[in-house]
């Protein structure tokens, strides 16, 4: 019943040292070196648009993708929203892994300078919210075929997100210096151990730039976290022919007070069924204005976890707790895969117990919690806790809804997949077996209030 989402917490680890320095003002940093003389066509660049984010020095080895993360965030809420605000890395490490949160990924010792704090978890936590902010859509790149991802997406994502997260090799790249006056990146191996931003492209820029190992031109513009002593002042281009996985892009809203959820995380999945109907019971009073889940997410046909690049679709109700009587409902359709908050297009007021009920249309399975781990990521001093108690959760399944954390509930779905040939695996293996008996699992929805 549940699948691990493997690609959906690809960490990344730096093996490369760098210096502690301080944060540095970007009206400090002369970036009149750090991007290649362009013309009128195929170029872009954040720092051209006006929106400069501070250099800062990670310090030691661990903590890029937070200060990834957080660069593409604070530049995503200048740009996208017109308001001057600091996202601060430390903020977000503490946010994503903290050791006292009682719910989700935490650190088992107290090491969050090297906390290796993702763009996954991170999303899981500004979707819960970040000194006024909250996340409302995060179109995914990590869990797709890398064929899928075009060069006109991730363009178009920094065009409207203002940058996109990646994960790039940078202890050893084949190529990695200055050439012609500018600080370049190449490198063609498998191996990734870094996180970076982009915020920027050339199509034009000169392949000779990367030294004999590239054939064509063109490069991103990166920003790094080594301080303004790496690199074209914090800044390097990155050939087009490197290897790179992408991640993610952030958009936030201020314009949510409150969210609340069963699900700290989204590490597994429920499904495939068609059409899959979930819903969770809570008790608040306010007015919900949107509710927050992952769409897209399929099995390949190696029985993998994948996100979609086409559009996909979901319908959102708000219904009494015993989800007899619709409140309110609302479809929605989204470009790709990814983290969105269907925005309603009025508040509901809702005082007590009530139920939101999400429908994944098509064959999408249903991001869940899934069950704690005691060792995260080996070796990474990281746990995941979950929990999912009776009357929370259900699904709706053969006409009748069906409690979560009831085991009977996943021996019952189960057995009628493998039944309807809808399972990869035979009903007796270790596998279905596992899935039977393990706890019940939150579907990850979150409800957010204005």
């Amino acid at each position: 019943m549940k699948r691990l989402l493997a690609s959906a917490l690809l960490l990344s680890f730096i093996m490369g040292a760098a210096s502690c320095k301080k944060d540095t003002d970007p009206s400090a940093v002369d970036l009149s070196g750090a991007f290649y003389s362009h013309g009128e066509d195929g170029y872009f660049s954040m720092l051209d648009e006006g929106y400069p984010v501070a250099i800062r020095d990670q310090g030691p080895p661990g903590a890029c993708g937070a200060y990834a993360s957080a660069v593409t965030i604070e530049r995503n809420i200048r740009y996208t929203l017109g308001n001057d605000f600091e996202v601060v890395p430390d903020d977000l490490i503490y946010d994503s892994v903290s050791m006292d949160k009682g719910e989700g990924v935490m650190l088992t010792s107290e090491h969050y300078a090297t906390a290796n704090s993702g763009p996954v978890d991170i999303e899981w936590a500004t979707a819960n919210g970040y000194n006024g902010y909250v996340l409302t859509a995060a179109p995914t790149f990590y869990g797709m075929p890398d064929d899928a991802v075009t060069r006109e997406m991730i363009q178009s994502a920094i065009m409207t997100y203002g940058g996109v997260t990646a994960d790039i090799q940078i202890s050893t790249p084949r190529i990695n210096g200055w050439h012609g006056g500018y600080y370049t990146l190449y490198d063609d191996g498998a191996r990734l151990n870094h996180v970076v931003n982009i915020l920027g492209w050339d199509d034009n820029f000169p392949a000779e730039l990367f030294g004999d190992s590239v054939t064509s031109n063109g490069a991103w513009l990166v920003q790094n976290s080594f301080g303004e002593d790496w690199g074209n002042g914090g800044y390097c281009w990155v050939s087009y022919e490197t290897h790179i996985k992408f991640f993610d892009t952030f958009q936030l809203s201020d314009e949510y007070s409150e969210v609340i959820s069963h699900a700290p995380g989204a590490e597994s999945s429920l499904g495939p069924i068609t059409n899959a109907t979930v819903g969770s019971v809570y008790d608040h009073t306010g007015s919900i204005g949107g509710v927050g889940t992952y769409l897209g997410w399929y099995f390949g046909d190696d029985g993998h976890m994948m996100i979609t690049t086409s559009e996909c679709s979901v319908t959102v109700e708000v219904r009494s707790a015993d989800f007899s009587e619709v409140l309110y409902s609302q479809d929605a359709t989204f470009p790709m895969g990814g983290y969105y908050v269907i925005e309603f297009d009025e508040p509901v007021e809702v005082d007590g117990e009530f139920a939101v009920v999400v429908t994944y249309h098509g064959d999408q399975v249903v991001p869940v919690e899934g069950a704690s781990e005691e060792d995260y990521l080996a070796g990474m001093e990281m746990t995941y806790v979950t929990s999912c108690e009776l009357g929370d959760s259900f699904i709706f399944y053969d006409n009748e809804w069906r409690d979560l954390a009831d085991p009977a509930t996943s021996e019952y779905i189960l057995t009628a997949m493998a039944e309807d040939g809808l399972l990869p695996y035979d009903l007796d293996s270790p596998e279905v077996q596992a899935a039977m008996s393990e706890p019940g699992t939150d579907p990850y929805i979150n409800v957010l209030f204005v």
